[in-house]
């Protein structure tokens, strides 16, 4: 009778512990669930600073046919460029939230977006998603999200296939990434400018004579350059754009640009050229290939 007491006793305890384990995964499903759809909210408000608010500071993106997005100043720079399609929006339903552990749990569901494209169409964009949450300080974080679209990549298309309206709406919409890029380097703002130059490998920046074949290089040397100055007057002259394809662009122009130092003492304006071969991914444009030089007399 003892021993079947005992037994009875460790087995409402397992019971019991059971039943808190549920509950208390049931509350974090609930938190995770409430979580998203705050996330879902900001991203539909183009709020980036509530997107960040849910992410863990080393949280990582895997998106679709490109690299890895790490960090949170990737993950800013990545939705405040993407936030900038028209009439982006975003919606994902999960399929199952699975709480591993206390402070773990992953969801997998489907999701769906749309933007207007260059051409004034409705684009729409749609597949699967995995994220992996961890439970900081108390609150859930996205550790890392992993989108998996389901439609393909666009097929290439040779230049004269493209129709004039074609055309100009690619040239249009290079031309408002070449403008916002201006902006980021007047602003003196690396991390805004970087976010214009792509991930995907073939990257290589030549650079008044010195040849950059990474990111990262390109990174460093622009970072250093940029803590000399507080701002940079631009201005662009003559510039071409020659759309190849859908997704892909050519443009050469000329400009003056004359940077403010630290003590707002504007330098004389010198004379630049660039040429920029320009590809469309899944968050905007981004320049693969660029070449800047400066005209003699401007060293």
């Amino acid at each position: 009778m003892r021993l079947a007491k005992r037994v009875s006793t460790i087995a409402l305890l397992a019971i019991a512990a059971l039943a808190e384990t549920v509950a208390a995964q049931s509350s974090d499903e609930r938190a995770i669930r409430a979580v998203g759809q705050e996330w879902q909210r900001a991203l539909n408000a183009h709020d980036v600073d509530r997107v960040l608010a849910v992410h863990a500071a080393d949280a990582i993106y895997m998106l679709s046919h490109q690299p890895l997005v790490s960090g949170a100043a990737a993950i800013r720079a990545a939705w405040t460029e993407a936030l900038k399609l028209p009439n982006y929006k975003v919606s994902w339903t999960p399929t199952k939230i699975d709480v591993a552990s206390p402070r773990v749990a992953t969801e997998y569901g489907t999701y769906t977006e749309s933007y207007t494209g260059p051409d004034g169409k409705l684009a729409t964009d749609g597949g699967n998603y995995v994220t992996i949450w961890h439970k900081i300080n108390g609150r859930w974080k996205v550790a890392v999200d992993a989108p998996n679209t389901t439609s393909p990549l666009p097929s290439p298309v040779a230049a004269g296939a493209l129709s004039d309206a074609d055309r100009a709406a690619v040239e249009a919409s290079v031309r408002q990434a070449t403008s916002d890029f201006v902006d980021a380097a007047e602003h003196v703002d690396a991390e805004r400018v970087l976010n214009f130059f792509t991930q995907s490998p073939g990257f290589a920046v030549a650079n008044n004579g010195v040849f950059v074949p990474s990111r990262d290089e390109f990174h460093t040397a622009l970072t250093g350059y940029y803590k000399g100055y507080k701002s940079q007057d631009i201005q662009i002259g003559d510039s071409r754009i020659v759309a190849l394809s859908p997704n892909t662009a050519v443009e050469t122009l000329i400009g003056t640009f004359a940077p403010v130092d630290n003590s707002g003492t504007k330098a004389a304006p010198r004379t630049f050229n660039w040429t920029f071969v320009w590809m469309r991914e899944l968050n905007g444009w981004k320049v693969i290939h660029g070449h800047q030089s400066f005209l003699p007399g401007n060293q």
